[in-house]
Order: structure tokens, then sequence, then C-alpha cells
């Protein structure tokens, strides 16, 4: 039998009954995606490495709120690129390579 060293930490509420539904919460979640393995759920008050989601989330609207509007050119003979690749053509052979039997 394969032995499993895989344990679910859950970050204990800020009262009892946060911590509960933490906790049952995740032993659904465990249960669901465990393929029948078990995992303990354990509680810890270690808070994770890193940065919260909501703090990535508020840089992403920070930046893209300073991204200017796209604009068009006027229409003129402005810069840009014509679109084209210019090449392209290739010679004739039509079809494929055949393979001689």
């Amino acid at each position: 039998m394969e032995v499993h060293r895989r344990a679910v930490f859950v970050l204990k509420g800020d009262g009892p009954e946060a911590t509960t539904t933490r906790v049952e919460s995740v032993q659904r979640a465990v249960a669901k995606y465990a393929s029948g393995h078990v995992c303990p759920v354990l509680l810890t008050d270690t808070e994770p490495s890193g940065w919260s989601a909501a703090y990535v989330d508020s840089i992403t609207q920070q930046f893209n709120s300073t991204i200017p509007a796209p604009r068009l050119s006027d229409g003129g003979q402005g810069g840009g690129s014509g679109g084209g690749s210019g090449g392209g053509g290739g010679g004739g052979g039509g079809g494929g390579g055949g393979g001689g039997q």
C-alpha cells in the first residue's frame, strides 16, 4: 500500500465558528478531489508567506487604470505596417511531394 505524506493546513479563523466553517469546507474539498486518499486536515495559526489575492488584485487594478486608451491613426500615410509580408509565392510545384512507388 502506498503511503501518502500529505496534509492540508487550514488557517484558524477569527473565531471558533469561522474556524469550524473553514475546516468543514476544506474537508469537503479534500473528499471531492483526493480520489479516495486520506489527507488529514490540520489547523494552523501560521500565516502563509506572500501576498493576499486582494492585495495582488488591487495592484493589477491600479496598473490597468494607467494603460492609455488605444488610438487609431488618422488614416493618412502615417507610420505603421503595411500588413503584407511581401513574400510567400514559392514556386510552382503543386500538391506536395509524391512518394515514389
